[in-house]
């Protein structure tokens, strides 16, 4: 595992994001390979029925690129203590380009181990969020 991008986290620094390019292929292999084959994710006629005119990315996709940012900025610690709540706030839909965004709001010291609280979330081309919420995790000493 690579070295974490943030090796001094502080209060109030932002995390270093990724970039995701959503397509309809993306969208059906993920689909594939976890079982939710929802026509809303699926079928692009059914989509453009919809209110949202077209597909829609799954929810756990979009989790996975934030658990990607937190991996990234944080190492280690993040797969063995990460935790995650998100609310889904607008469409992500084939075509848009993703962008996961965080910023490091609390670290407090808990039973000698420092608790790292950040503010998650995910923006499309048009800097509309299509995620939100928070996540915490423990730094390793």
């Amino acid at each position: 595992m690579s070295q974490p991008l943030l090796p001094n986290p502080q209060e109030g620094m932002e995390l270093l994001g990724v970039v995701k390019h959503l397509s309809q292929e993306k969208i059906n292999r993920f689909a594939g390979v976890s079982g939710g084959t929802g026509l809303i994710h699926v079928d692009p006629e059914f989509g453009k029925k919809t209110k949202f005119q077209s597909t829609l990315a799954h929810g756990i996709l979009l989790m996975a690129y934030l658990s990607e940012m937190m991996k990234n900025n944080f190492g280690r610690p993040w797969f063995t203590s990460g935790d995650m709540e998100i609310r889904f706030v607008g469409p992500a839909k084939p075509g848009d380009t993703l962008v996961t965004r965080g910023k490091i709001q609390r670290m407090n010291v808990i039973h000698n181990r420092m608790q790292v609280s950040c503010l998650v979330w995910i923006e499309n081309q048009r800097k509309e969020k299509v995620a939100e919420g928070n996540t915490l995790l423990t730094l390793e000493p």
